[in-house]
């Protein structure tokens, strides 16, 4: 007796992270690059683009609550049985509001779900170091015009009063000086200007 036709086919597909490098100290709203090396252990080819996404986790798991999607990659080109790929994930932003503190760099392959894999549970990767969120150096600026006496004599001793800001996250770690100076034009930081006088902050 003869039963239906049917065919043998290779096992599908099996994406896997097979390595991962990345920054180990990270700023607020910082803008960087992550490497990822990804393979296909199954014994058929890739059926098409797929999506390669980067985490930042609190933890060494992958796929719950504390997961925070910070970049992404397509990959187009179809893979074979064996074949790995090297991407470069650019524009990998560290979110503005990311509570500072230890983490790793997770990433997972195919993260839509758009490929029918022989194992679906071994798609993503975890960095084996940590990588630190910290604050932004200070940066100091002028916050507001300098205010002196419109009129003075030569060694005389006069007040300027000025306004200084600290408009980053991390503060100014040790002393610095704030010069006041007098200058010949409106331009400062040329040959003209003659410093006049410096306070310790």
């Amino acid at each position: 007796l003869i039963g239906n036709s049917f065919s043998v086919a290779p096992p599908p597909p099996d994406l896997t992270v097979s390595s991962l490098i990345g920054a180990t100290a990270v700023l607020r709203s910082g803008i960087y690059t992550i490497g990822v090396e990804i393979q296909n252990q199954g014994k058929d080819s890739t059926t098409g683009a797929f999506q390669v996404t980067v985490y930042l986790t609190a933890d060494s798991t992958m796929g719950n609550a504390d997961d925070v999607r910070v970049g992404n990659v397509t990959v187009t080109e179809v893979m074979a049985p064996g074949d790995t790929q090297s991407l470069v994930v650019k524009g990998v932003v560290v979110p503005s509001d990311q509570p500072l503190g230890t983490y790793y760099w997770g990433v997972v392959v195919d993260a839509g779900e758009v490929e029918a894999e022989l194992d679906e549970t071994n798609n993503s990767g975890i960095s084996g170091w940590t990588v630190s969120v910290e604050a932004a150096p200070p940066d100091l600026i002028v916050l507001t015009d300098p205010a002196g006496p419109t009129q003075v004599l030569q060694e005389g001793t006069y007040t300027v009063l000025v306004q200084i800001q600290d408009q980053s996250e991390g503060p100014a770690a040790g002393a610095f000086d704030v010069a006041v100076y007098l200058s010949a034009d409106d331009v400062v930081g040329n040959e003209d200007d003659v410093k006049v006088g410096e306070t310790r902050v």
